[in-house]
């Protein structure tokens, strides 16, 4: 097992079904379901983190800028 560690989940008895079910479907087992289901988790969540803003959204050197922000948003939306 080159690179790989062990990890125990505990799993509910219709999902544990579910693996196993899959498991024959594909030839392949249970183990590596697992492994291809916490694998597709990760990448969703990673794809969502990707795109989230970060704060601060910009940077400006500028002071009044928050005081004159009205006039940079007039008409926006009309």
């Amino acid at each position: 097992m080159c690179g790989m560690v062990r990890m125990t989940i505990q799993l509910g008895q219709r999902l544990k079904a579910a693996v196993a079910r899959a498991a024959e479907r594909w030839g392949e087992s249970q183990a590596g379901i697992v492994r291809r289901g916490v694998a597709a988790a990760v990448a969703k969540v990673a794809q969502k983190a990707a795109r989230r803003p970060r704060i601060p959204l910009f940077a400006s050197d500028d002071p009044g800028l928050a005081e004159r922000v009205g006039e940079g948003l007039r008409g926006f939306g009309e």
